[in-house]
């Protein structure tokens, strides 16, 4: 799909399941399957692109509530990346602090939406600073409200657009990742 990302976000995560792991192949980077709550978004071949994680590990925060899985956008955006993307991106919000604050605020009331009533029950009583810590952070667990344009890598940025279907800099995003999909399948053929 060429241009902008035109997908409207899903409302429902659909499930997870076991021939999906090989998307996530040998190297997970300390990621736990026992994290996913689903595919956020799945590309037109039926692979996950996205992956909704637990906002919380073990009872510590888990920053990153959409985990960008497909190796065709992980290639693109590592490109970007190591180009410069960041910090274009970064030049690219300056005048942009109200949406981008606005963006983290939406993550981390997502996040907290995402954990169960007892586990907001529990961290309100029990570990207050904890959860202080978890409603103060945005996007990629960023502290927004010390740098509202908390910018990390790209992957991130892409994982939450096309989870949401919106991002503060969606217009820069999509004229820097002409595609959003493979031509061919490619996680079909054991990436």
């Amino acid at each position: 799909m060429p241009g902008a990302y035109r997908s409207p976000p899903s409302v429902f995560f659909s499930r997870f399941r076991g021939a999906d792991a090989a998307v996530l192949g040998d190297k997970k980077d300390g990621f736990s399957t026992s994290l996913i709550i689903g595919a956020a978004r799945r590309c037109r071949w039926g692979f996950p692109q996205v992956l909704a994680c637990e906002s919380l590990k073990r009872m510590k925060p888990f920053p990153t509530s959409f985990w960008l899985v497909c190796p065709f956008l992980l290639r693109v955006l590592g490109k970007l990346e190591s180009d410069g993307g960041v910090s274009e991106l970064r030049r690219n919000s300056l005048g942009a602090e109200k949406d981008w604050r606005k963006y983290h605020v939406l993550h981390a009331l997502l996040r907290m939406s995402m954990m169960s009533q007892a586990e907001r029950a529990y961290l309100r009583k029990r570990r207050r600073s904890l959860y202080r810590a978890i409603c103060a952070r945005g996007v990629g667990g960023a502290i927004y409200t010390r740098d509202p344009i908390a910018v990390k890598c790209l992957h991130l940025q892409a994982a939450s657009f096309i989870a949401l279907g919106r991002h503060p800099m969606s217009g820069w995003l999509s004229s820097n990742v002409s595609e959003w999909e493979c031509s061919s399948a490619l996680c079909g053929g054991a990436l």
